[in-house]
Parts: C-alpha cells; structure tokens; sequence
C-alpha cells in the first residue's frame, strides 16, 4: 500500500493527460 501511495500521485498525470488526448482525438477524428 505505501508504494501504492507514493506511486499514484506520480502516475495520476499521465493517465489524465492520456484520457485528455483520447477525448481530443475522438472531438477531432
């Protein structure tokens, strides 16, 4: 769980911001 913890906040970006571009690409494909 610890690991978890430091590791989500790290993570959390990158997964917004690929759920950013997919919404980008399906609003402009």
């Amino acid at each position: 769980a610890p690991v978890f913890a430091v590791r989500a906040p790290i993570a959390a970006p990158k997964v917004i911001k690929g759920a950013e571009t997919d919404q980008r690409l399906k609003m402009t494909g």
